[in-house]
């Protein structure tokens, strides 16, 4: 298995067990070139993650386009690499919080960070 099979299997494990509604697009032609690797549905929020062997592993520019416009629907969006898997647990822990802000997921979620990405590789076009 490779880096980045064996960080999505540890996702589809951490899913499986929140009992999480999660799908796998499938690159066969139907899906849209750069969507996230994992759409998930948990406690109503929408979440996209695009996983990642390692930290130095980036998203490609049409990765953050769909991640960005995830966020600018109101989604929670994590790329996720071999040592960052605690900050989608922690969104996960929040939304599933009886008290459950969306500004406390918005601090954790990668929306900010992704934005900044995606301008910053727009203006050096």
């Amino acid at each position: 298995m490779t880096p980045e099979g064996k960080v999505k299997d540890k996702l589809r494990k951490l899913f499986k067990s929140l009992g999480a509604y999660y799908q796998a697009p499938i690159a066969n032609g139907t899906s849209s070139s750069g969507a996230p690797d994992i759409f998930v549905l948990y406690k109503g929020v929408y979440f996209g993650v695009e996983a990642k062997a390692t930290i130095k592993s980036k998203p490609r520019l049409n990765q953050l386009k769909h991640l960005v416009d995830i966020s600018n629907q109101g989604g929670a969006v994590f790329v996720i690499h071999d040592t960052n898997i605690d900050d989608l647990k922690q969104a996960l822990t929040t939304v599933a919080s009886p008290t459950f802000d969306r500004t406390l997921l918005a601090e954790i979620d990668h929306s900010a960070q992704l934005r900044a990405t995606f301008q910053k590789e727009l203006d050096s076009l």
